[in-house]
């Protein structure tokens, strides 16, 4: 019998992963790994650019195409990125899982981390939102006035869209369940797409504020699954001072 069979306190295995582990655990990656996670990441960064050139005209298309959406489905889709209902998802959840601990854990470190970094951009990056006044004004090729590039001073919500906050929070709960709940990863995922396409929907941010919202919050829920990210800093520059004093040698 395997250890989690003995230990009636253990989750049962329809509960875990197909690898058995409770949370990612530190593994080698090769270099063609490391590659493909680099294309991944590089092509989001483009993504964002090019979404970034032509999110007037994005904007416009949506606005003109998208009004059929209702109210409510809006509504319900952006609660998907919303404390309170992730609270309660996340409360009703370990109610029935025993990795609740571990299930409550990391749910609050990734949206904590999501919440700081989001903040932390839209305080840094001076980006006007679709509805604010002075985007009437702009043809749909004035791309660049949408920026006006980084300032730490105090501003208004309407100068404070780039990521876009909803869609990183609910990308953070997603990354989360998707590990603990794989089999239900399509429902999370699709909810967090729908909350950061209720943002466009409702005119709110820009299309590129929600694919860099969603590339940022499930980039926290990595870090949030995998506690040993935070002292690999501590072990390379461990690992380089002793090459450095092997090297004086």
């Amino acid at each position: 019998m395997s250890d989690h069979e003995h230990d009636p306190a253990s989750p049962p295995r329809a509960l875990l992963p197909a690898n058995g582990a409770i949370l990612p655990l530190p593994r080698h990656v090769s270099p063609r790994e490391w590659g493909v996670r680099a294309g991944i990441w590089t092509a989001i960064g483009l993504a964002v650019l090019l979404a970034a050139r032509f999110d007037l005209r994005i904007m416009a298309w949506g606005q003109a195409n998208l009004a059929w959406v209702p109210d409510g489905v809006i509504v319900w889709l952006r609660r998907c990125g919303e404390v309170s209902l992730i609270a309660i998802v996340t409360a009703v959840l370990a109610c029935f899982d025993r990795r609740r601990a571990l299930l409550v854990a990391a749910v609050l470190c990734a949206c904590l981390l999501a919440g700081a970094m989001q903040g932390l951009g839209k305080l840094a990056i001076f980006r006007y939102r679709p509805q604010d006044s002075a985007i009437a004004e702009l043809s749909l090729d004035a791309w660049r006035a949408v920026w006006q590039g980084v300032d730490f001073g105090a501003r208004g919500a309407s100068t404070q869209a780039f990521p876009s906050g909803h869609t990183t929070l609910a990308f953070a709960f997603a990354g989360v369940m998707s590990w603990f709940y794989p089999r239900a990863r399509w429902l999370f995922l699709a909810a967090a797409v729908g909350c950061g396409l209720s943002r466009f929907t409702h005119g709110v941010h820009w299309l590129s504020d929600c694919i860099a919202g969603a590339a940022l919050g499930y980039a926290c829920a990595w870090v949030a699954l995998r506690p040993y990210v935070w002292v690999l800093p501590v072990i390379f520059v461990h690992r380089w001072r002793r090459r450095r004093r092997k090297s004086r040698r």
